[in-house]
């Protein structure tokens, strides 16, 4: 009897270290596209447009479709289709430059966890 508890605790922790892993790699594939979309947008926007969505303070925005359309922090609203919110948070750096951090939450057995990834975007066209 003890020697089957022993065994169905770590057949148990096991399958829970494997979602939880695949769970870490969706949440990074999702940070990862954020930042490459925030490139995209600085791009796309111009530098001024882009710079000036960020504050002192860290403005953030919900990214859950990709857009800037929803400032603030996501709340209830994740993904569709998944268990992960993704937000970004957009710090001004100096003069030149802009601090993207994108965040990735979700809940797994009444536990948070974050993914984050990060990056300072500096202003280098010449306007």
């Amino acid at each position: 009897t003890v020697v089957l508890i022993s065994l169905v605790a770590a057949v148990v922790m096991a399958i829970r270290g494997v979602r939880f892993s695949k769970e870490k790699i969706k949440a990074n594939f999702l940070a990862q596209e954020g930042l490459e979309w925030v490139r995209t947008r600085r791009g796309s926007l111009g530098w001024a447009d882009f710079a000036d969505l960020a504050t002192a303070a860290g403005a953030t925005y919900c990214l859950k479709d990709l857009s800037f359309g929803q400032i603030g922090a996501c709340g209830t609203n994740d993904l569709v289709g998944t268990i992960f919110t993704r937000e970004l948070v957009l710090s001004a750096v100096g003069s030149d430059g802009v601090k993207a951090v994108v965040l990735v939450s979700w809940d797994d057995g009444g536990r948070t966890f974050v993914s984050e990834i990060q990056t300072t975007l500096r202003q280098w066209e010449v306007n």
